[in-house]
C-alpha cells in the first residue's frame, strides 16, 4: 500500500517539510502516503515531527546522554513556537502531523505527556482541525477521555504496514534451501526489554530447550562511555540481574548461561548488519527469515510492549502472518483476544492461550508453560525440504490470517491514515483510484493527446513525464474534435498489466479482483482508445526494444518524421522509469488465475498483439 509503492511524486517532496535541525533527514514513506490522495484533497504543505528524526543521526547520541521523551518534548515545543508553521496551520494551508506511530509514547491530556502539551496548545490558539497526532496505540480513547481531546488521535501504526507487499507464493521457493536447520521454534529478541528478559528467565526455569530454537538475544545498541568504551553489555547485565519474575531473581547457573551462551546470539545471515537490518522496512526483512520460519513449528513473538491498558501491534505480527507460521505473543494483556476482534484467528484449538488473560508476571509464567507444551507436544511432519507441514485445520487458520491481513486489516489501517491527512472526510475520494476513462492528457503546443490508462504507469506519466512534455489533464468532453487529433498511448500485455497492478498493491489475487471491480483498472485498454486517432504506441513490456530499434520503420515524409520524433521523445521519457526487472520474479499466478485474467481482458489480447513493440508503417495516417 505505502511501502511497496514504486513511484514517488517529486513535486510533492517540495511540500513536505520535516521539522528537525538535521537538514539531511528524509523519509520517503510520507511522499508515498500523501501521493495516494488526489491533489485537490491534499494540503499545500505537510509539516512532520516524528521520533525517527532523533535516531537518524547517530552522532546525536539521543538515547545515550538524555532520555528520548525529553528530547522529543523539546522538539515539539520548538515546533509550536514556530510562527511560520503556526500561521500556515491556522490559515488551513498546511497540516501538521505528530507521528508517534512507531515508538510507544505515553498518552494523557495534561502536560506530563507530549500529546497533552500539543492538545493544550492548539486548543488555546483555537486551531485543532489542521493538526493530527498519530499513535501506536490501537485504542487510544480507552486511555484518555475523548471529550478532552481537541486534537485528533489516530491509531496509525505504520510499522504494521511495512511489509504488506510481500507475496508468499512468489517467495515459497526460498524455503527449499536445506542449509537452515529444522528446529521447534523461532524466538527473536533484539533490544533487551524487561518483559522479554522475564520470558527468557521463565523459559530457562522451565528447561525450555532454547538450543532447539532459532534464537537471538542481541542486546542494546552500542553505548559509549565518557572514556570511549562500549558499556552496553554492562547495562544489559544489570538489567538481567535486577529483573525478577514473581520476585525471584535469576539463579547463578542461568545467569552464567545467559552471559556465556545466549547474550549476543543472533541468526547467521550473510552480509547483514542485523541490529540495523531488523529495524528496516525492506521486504527483504521478510524473505531473509522466510526459510527460518518455514523450518520452525511456531514463533514466539516478543512484542514491543507488555502493558495492561491497551494493545500495540508492531511489524513482528506482520512477519509471522505473512510467513504463515503459528505464534504465541509476549505482549499486552488481551493481545490475542484483540486479534480475534480484528477478524484474525488464533490457535487455542492447538494449545492454551490462557496467558492472554493473565496480568503481570502471571502472564509470563503462563506463556512459559504454553511454550514448553508446544515444544514438547505439538506434532508436525516434515516435507522433502525439511519444512514443517501443518494439518488442514492449522493450514486453514494460517491462510485465513494471511488473506485477512492483506485484504482487510491493512486496508482499514491504510484508509484510516489517509483519512487523517486528507482535506476530505469522504474516504472514497481518498482510498479509491480516480477513474480515468473520462480524462485525457492534452498538449496545446502541438495539439496532441496522450491516453491515460490505469495500470500502464499513468501515475508516472502524471508526475514525471507530463510536466516535461507539456501535457495537462482535461475532461475528454472539453477537447474539441478529439477524434481528429494525433493520439499516443502506453500499452502492455493484459497479463503484465494485471501483474504490475498486483505488485503495486498489498492485496491477494482475489482481494484485488474484488477491490478493482468498479475501477478503471478493470476496463480493457482498448476501451480507452475507442474513436481516437492513434499515431504512436509505447510498449511498456518492450521498452528497451523500442529504444534500440525506434525509427527503423519511419518513412521519409515530413509528417511521419514529426510523428516519429514525438514518439521517440515519449519512449525515451518512459525508458527512464524505474522498471521491475521481471514481474515473473515477483508475481506468480496459478494456471487458474491466468485463465481468469485472460477472460477478464480477452478484448485486449488482439489489441495488444496489433499494437505491441511500436506502431506499424502501414497504420500511419497519410
Amino acid at each position: 500500500m505505502f511501502h511497496n509503492k514504486t513511484i514517488a511524486d517529486k513535486k510533492l517532496n517540495e511540500r513536505i517539510c520535516f521539522l528537525t535541525n538535521n537538514n539531511r533527514y528524509v523519509n520517503r514513506v510520507y511522499n508515498l502516503i500523501f501521493s495516494h490522495i488526489p491533489r485537490p484533497k491534499q494540503y499545500d504543505k505537510y509539516y512532520i515531527v516524528n521520533s525517527d528524526m532523533l535516531f537518524f543521526d547517530s552522532q546525536m547520541n539521543v538515547v545515550i546522554n538524555r532520555p528520548y521523551p525529553e528530547i522529543m518534548k523539546e522538539l515539539v515545543e520548538d515546533t509550536i513556537k514556530n510562527h511560520k508553521v503556526m500561521s500556515e496551520i491556522i490559515s488551513g494551508k498546511a497540516l501538521l502531523i505528530f507521528d508517534f506511530g512507531s515508538e510507544i509514547t505515553p498518552l494523557s491530556t495534561d502536560d506530563t505527556s507530549i500529546y497533552g502539551i500539543i492538545n493544550q496548545h492548539f486548543k488555546d490558539i483555537d486551531c485543532t482541525k489542521n493538526v493530527v497526532y498519530w499513535t501506536m496505540y490501537e485504542s487510544p480513547y480507552k486511555i484518555v477521555d475523548k471529550s478532552k481531546c481537541d486534537v485528533d488521535i489516530v491509531s496509525a501504526s505504520l510499522s504494521t504496514l511495512r511489509y504488506i507487499g510481500f507475496k508468499y507464493d512468489t517467495c515459497e521457493h526460498l524455503t527449499h534451501n536445506h542449509l537452515v536447520e529444522t528446529k521447534s521454534a523461532i524466538y527473536l529478541n533484539r533490544r533487551i526489554r524487561e518483559h522479554r528478559t522475564k520470558l527468557l528467565l521463565e523459559c530457562l526455569r522451565r528447561d525450555v530447550d532454547l538450543d532447539d530454537m532459532h534464537f537471538s538475544y542481541i542486546g542494546n545498541d552500542k553505548t559509549i562511555s565518557k572514556i570511549g568504551e562500549d558499556i552496553s553489555h554492562n547495562i544489559d547485565f544489570v538489567d538481567l540481574l535486577t529483573t525478577r519474575v514473581d520476585d525471584h531473581q535469576i539463579n547463578k547457573s542461568n545467569f552464567l548461561k545467559v552471559v556465556n551462551d545466549l547474550y549476543g546470539r543472533q541468526l547467521e545471515m550473510e552480509d547483514k548488519d542485523i541490529d540495523k537490518w531488523l529495524g528496516s522496512s525492506k521486504i527483504s526483512r521478510v524473505t531473509e527469515l522466510f526459510n527460518y520460519r518455514a523450518k520452525s513449528k511456531f514463533e514466539i513473538i516478543t512484542e514491543y510492549t507488555s502493558t495492561e491498558d491497551d494493545i500495540q501491534i508492531s511489524e513482528k505480527l506482520s512477519l509471522a502472518i505473512l510467513s504463515k507460521i503459528p505464534f504465541v505473543v509476549m505482549g499486552d494483556k488481551g493481545y490475542m483476544n484483540y486479534l480475534k476482534k480484528l477478524g484474525f484467528k488464533t490457535f487455542n484449538k492447538f494449545w492454551s492461550e490462557d496467558y492472554d488473560r493473565c496480568s503481570g508476571d502471571e502472564r509470563v509464567k503462563s506463556l512459559g508453560a504454553t511454550i514448553l507444551d508446544i515444544q514438547q507436544n505439538f506434532n508436525c511432519k516434515l516435507d522433502g525440504h525439511n519444512n514443517w507441514i501443518y494439518n488442514d485445520e492449522m493450514k486453514e487458520i494460517l491462510e485465513h490470517n494471511y488473506i485477512h491481513y492483506k485484504d482487510v486489516y491493512s486496508q482499514v489501517v491504510g484508509e484510516r491514515i489517509l483519512r487523517s491527512i486528507s482535506k476530505s472526510d469522504d474516504v472514497s475520494l481518498v482510498a479509491k483510484h480516480v477513474d480515468l476513462i473520462d480524462k485525457i492528457w492534452y498538449n496545446k503546443d502541438d495539439d496532441s493527446i496522450f491516453v491515460p490508462i490505469p495500470g500502464n504507469d499513468s501515475k508516472y506519466f502524471e508526475t514525471m513525464i507530463a510536466p516535461e512534455t507539456g501535457y495537462e489533464l482535461y475532461n475528454r468532453k472539453d477537447i474539441n474534435d478529439i477524434e481528429t487529433k494525433d493520439a499516443y498511448m502506453a500499452i502492455r500485455s493484459p497479463l503484465e498489466r494485471f501483474k504490475h497492478r498486483l505488485y503495486n498493491t498489498s492485496l491477494t489475487f482475489d482481494g484485488m479482483i474484488e477491490k478493482d471491480k468498479d475501477s478503471g483498472y478493470r476496463k480493457s485498454q482498448c476501451d480507452f482508445v475507442k474513436d481516437l486517432k492513434i499515431m504512436g504506441v509505447v510498449d511498456l513490456d518492450k521498452i528497451a526494444y523500442q529504444v534500440t530499434t525506434f525509427g527503423h520503420h519511419v518513412r521519409n515524409e515530413p509528417h511521419n518524421l514529426l510523428i516519429g520524433k514525438k514518439l521517440e521523445n515519449l519512449i525515451n521519457h518512459f525508458y527512464t522509469m524505474p522498471m521491475i526487472e521481471s514481474l515473473e520474479d515477483h508475481i506468480k499466478l496459478t494456471d487458474k488465475e491466468e485463465e481468469i485474467v485472460t477472460e477478464l481482458f480477452k478484448e485486449d489480447i488482439p489489441f495488444y498483439n496489433k499494437h505491441q513493440h511500436t506502431w506499424r508503417e502501414s497504420e500511419i495516417s497519410e
